[in-house]
């Protein structure tokens, strides 16, 4: 049985393969997606980067400026969480991040800028990480990374 937010995120995800056959531009349509997610989930903001191993980091979709932000940030420093689970291959929750010691460069702008709670996760193709997810807001306690797992299995 699906939870509320399950089921309000099964709705969003399928407004957006609706929203992938119609002639919007594909950025309109993400960032949608990314302001829809946020609607339906406890979190104040979302945003999507591409990253990869020969690139500079993308951002290329953000729910509001605040998650712009905070995607430069951490590309700007090439530190931060949503580079640290790229890097990893593994979510990375900081529900306070005034508790939390790892990304000093980036937490302390982070922290001037209003950020309270952050999680991040890498975002995959089978074995092959293409960037990061990163939710912000205060109710981050309810994310946690037991509830996402390490590794999905490879599509066959």
């Amino acid at each position: 049985m699906l939870t509320e937010h399950q089921d309000q995120l099964s709705d969003v995800l399928s407004e957006f393969a609706r929203t992938l056959l119609s002639e919007f531009d594909i950025q309109v349509i993400l960032d949608h997606l990314v302001e829809r997610i946020v609607d339906v989930m406890p979190i104040s903001s979302a945003g999507v980067t591409l990253i990869s191993s020969t690139t500079v980091p993308r951002r290329i979709a953000a729910s509001d400026e605040s998650a712009r932000r905070f995607e430069k940030l951490q590309t700007d420093l090439d530190d931060g969480p949503c580079v640290a689970a790229y890097r990893a291959g593994e979510s990375v929750s900081i529900p306070d991040r005034a508790q939390d010691d790892r990304f000093p460069a980036f937490a302390t702008q982070a922290l001037q800028a209003g950020l309270v709670g952050v999680f991040t996760f890498p975002l995959r193709d089978g074995e092959s990480q293409l960037g990061a997810w990163i939710s912000i807001g205060p109710l981050l306690v309810l994310w946690t990374t037991a509830r996402w797992p390490r590794r999905r299995p490879s599509r066959t």
